[in-house]
């Protein structure tokens, strides 16, 4: 059984504050705690520990239960990993035709600690033209069960039995081939976009994405040998 369950809190405060602007700014800000569990919880015992039977021909049976024996003994896991979240949004209309958007996040998890920033700007260029664009840094912390899922299997190669399946970065095989501890993924996103009303009650959209990702969490290939 792999079970997962994510707790949230959030507190978000807004204020309008005038400051000679066209309009009042408005600024948000907020504070967000996170629970995350996750749990391996085994199968039965006997389904992994029953083995060294002969199939019909004589050959060597992998110990458990064929196919697929569950979450084995050694596979359990459970933790849960407490995270603290702090942000603030300030949105500005500079003039009539010009609005804007900044934010910025500072998230705190464990070892990781990750800042995020958004600006964004729209001007409505004439009555029925308006360009948009952003520019926002963004991450995401490795998941509970990117960090410690495990699954793992005894199977039959060449006579013997070995074992075999997906392993957690901090797991001893895993660190022999030289793994370390999972960090955050991060991105930079670009944006730009024309709306164009020809007509009232019709406009056309164009919006263009540039999304550039790095230290993207994936499995490996897959490895084998001594």
């Amino acid at each position: 059984n792999y079970e997962g369950r994510h707790t949230v809190f959030n507190l978000d405060l807004l204020r309008h504050v005038n400051v000679g602007l066209t309009d009042p700014v408005e600024v948000r800000v907020g504070l967000e705690s996170r629970d995350v569990e996750y749990e391996n919880e085994p199968g039965d015992f006997a389904a992994e520990v029953a083995g060294g039977a002969r199939g019909a021909p004589g050959e060597l049976l992998a110990p458990g239960a064929q196919g697929f024996f569950g979450i084995r003994q050694a596979d359990d896991f459970d933790d849960n990993v407490m995270a603290l979240g702090a942000y603030v949004t300030v949105n500005a209309v500079v003039t009539p035709a010009l609005g804007t958007t900044l934010a910025l996040r500072l998230d705190d998890e464990e070892d990781n600690r990750d800042l995020s920033a958004h600006l964004g700007a729209r001007w409505q260029a004439t009555r029925q033209l308006a360009l948009r664009a952003s520019l926002s840094s963004n991450f995401r912390t490795p998941s509970a069960a990117q960090t410690h899922f495990r699954a793992t299997e005894l199977l039959v190669s060449g006579g013997s039995i070995a074992e075999a399946g997906v392993y957690a970065t901090d797991h001893p095989a895993a660190r022999a081939l030289g793994a370390g501890d999972l960090d955050s993924e991060s991105a930079l996103n670009l944006n730009a976009g024309v709306i164009y009303q020809p007509l009232p009650g019709l406009a056309v959209e164009l919006d263009g994405y540039q999304i550039d990702v790095d230290d993207r969490i994936v499995l490996s290939d897959p490895l084998g040998g001594a």
